[in-house]
């Protein structure tokens, strides 16, 4: 039987997380500005991890 807390519900575009320190670290992720600016750019094309780098001058 699975764990309630675990269960992660969807709602149209809204995630809901369990409260957990896993939760944090994800929400602390995905709003940092490196990870926002590499979600910006996925979303126009679908790069490798080496386009990407340098799409960003990250590497």
């Amino acid at each position: 039987m699975a764990d309630e807390r675990m269960c992660v519900q969807t709602c149209e575009e809204v995630l809901f997380l369990p409260f957990s320190e896993e939760s944090r670290k994800l929400t602390r992720l995905l709003f940092s500005e490196t990870s926002i600016r590499i979600l910006e750019t996925l979303e126009e094309n679908c790069l490798s991890a080496s386009e990407l780098s340098a799409r960003l001058n990250c590497g």
